[in-house]
């Protein structure tokens, strides 16, 4: 790979080209007076790692205010400020002052998860534990302040960029709501996840988010329904933001509703069953035909309607594993395998399991205690493996919701650009009646009761 020269200060115009972005790691109030000597040499893009700006009160405000006009007038590209700063990670162009890629380097080769958040630490979180679980991140960026480039400029780039297979964010405000929407509605349809983090849900952390980077937090239901219009996947927290970044990479196997449970353990097996069931999939009881087969393999002890106890028999009866997953995996009445082992069970059935995976398109979903050595060797052979069966039961529940948004998502986008288009987008003023308000929402497929306008109306054509 070849490596791009760097300067430790603004260069002067004696050099043969430009640099492509300078970094000014200095106070609030030297950032203006050497983004003019930046701008003066030719530099077209900056980042800004300082705080002191609209987050701080009125005078950091007007710095901002300074700083944003300085942008508008010279076209200058402006990352932060107050942001931890950019990173590529697929070509190692680390521009972020992130510590964390010293404890948890990028991977070897590309990268195809894209890291958009406006917290610096929230970003270092996610992609510590993202790497933790072998994510592999291709962008990393924190937009801070976002006095000239906002979360939906960025978002924008990442949508058409054809090394991002997908994009975890965390949002505390959006400026630019019409493009963000336009964005996600292009990754929805590329079948590209956008999985955000939105912070702001109680009326502390509202506060909270204004003196963070200066943006106000909006109205949760308006964000949560545009989310959900918009075919994103809504993350609770930040180890179900990485939890989700992480099973977005199994896509290329199908899935569905219906999970049934292989457990070595009763009690795990039944915890499993509840917490899938509260996430929203379907454990349905297995066919009496699919039980016969299943009992041929399975201890006597063990059940076998779903969850299906494999028992402690898995560590001395070769083969068990291997004839109770291959008939799930035949079934079709099993969208998505969903299996609990302890990590020394789980090495020991590795090759069955691989075996299996090898068969099947269907989702196979492993929640496993302990650190399995055959780890590597599962998920190169399309197995998805959490630590803890809480986490991947969360994680599936919102994965499986999300892979029936592309439908729904198109509609509302179709709807959307039909009101932009289009007289029938606009609602007539104070005129209107029920009657033809509840004509205009059909027009746009909007389900609506006939009620009194209705009536009425007929009433007024009948006479």
């Amino acid at each position: 790979m070849r490596k791009s020269p760097a300067w430790p200060a603004i260069p002067t115009s004696s050099l043969p080209k430009a640099p492509d972005v300078a970094v000014l790691a200095l106070g609030a109030d030297e950032v203006l007076p050497q983004l003019r000597r930046c701008h003066a040499v030719g530099i077209r893009a900056a980042i800004l790692y300082a705080s002191g700006f609209a987050e701080t009160g009125e005078a950091g405000v007007a710095l901002q205010a300074e700083l944003t006009a300085f942008a508008r007038e010279t076209g200058m590209a402006i990352a932060g400020p107050n942001c931890m700063g950019l990173a590529n990670l697929t070509t190692r162009a680390i521009t972020a002052f992130a510590t964390t890629f010293r404890a948890f380097p990028p991977q070897d080769g590309p990268g195809h998860v894209s890291l958009l958040t406006q917290s610096g630490n929230v970003c270092a979180i996610v992609y510590a534990t993202g790497r933790q679980m072998d994510v592999g991140f291709h962008q990393f960026i924190n937009t801070g302040n976002e006095a000239c480039l906002d979360y939906a400029d960025y978002l924008d780039y990442l949508a058409d960029d054809a090394q991002t297979d997908a994009v975890v964010g965390y949002v505390e405000g959006l400026r630019n709501g019409a493009r963000f929407v336009d964005a996600a509605a292009r990754l929805r349809a590329a079948g590209k996840p956008l999985i955000v983090l939105k912070a702001g849900e109680s009326e502390a952390g509202s506060s909270a988010t204004q003196s963070h980077t200066a943006v106000l937090a909006g109205n949760q239901a308006i964000y949560r329904a545009a989310f959900a219009q918009l075919g994103a996947m809504q993350a609770r927290d930040p180890a179900h933001l990485t939890d989700l970044a992480y099973l977005s990479g199994f896509r290329q196997r199908s899935a569905g509703r219906r999970a049934v449970v292989a457990s070595v353990s009763g009690a795990m097996g039944a915890l499993s069953a509840d917490l899938l069931s509260a996430a929203g999939l379907e454990v349905p009881r297995l066919s009496e035909a699919l039980q016969q087969r299943l009992q041929v393999a399975v201890p006597e002890i063990g059940g076998v309607a779903n969850p299906v106890d494999m028992t402690g028999q898995l560590f001395n009866r070769n083969g068990l594993a291997y004839a109770v997953l291959d008939n799930l995996a035949a079934d079709d009445g099993t969208d998505v395998i969903f299996l609990y082992a302890t990590a020394y069970l789980l090495d020991r059935v590795a090759d069955e399991l691989i075996e299996v995976a090898a068969k099947t398109n269907r989702l196979i979903v492993v929640a496993t205690t302990g650190e399995p050595s055959s780890r590597q060797r599962l998920a190169a052979a399309g197995v998805a493996l959490f630590p803890d069966v809480a986490r991947a039961a969360q994680a599936l529940g919102t994965y499986v919701g999300w892979l029936g948004t592309a439908a729904p998502t198109a509609h509302w986008v179709d709807l959307r650009a039909q009101a932009s288009t289009s007289a029938a987008g606009y609602l007539p003023a104070a005129s209107t009646d029920e009657y033809q308000a509840k004509q205009w929402l059909s027009g746009l497929g909007v389900p609506t009761r006939r009620g009194h306008g209705h009536h009425a109306r007929r009433g007024r054509q009948r006479r």
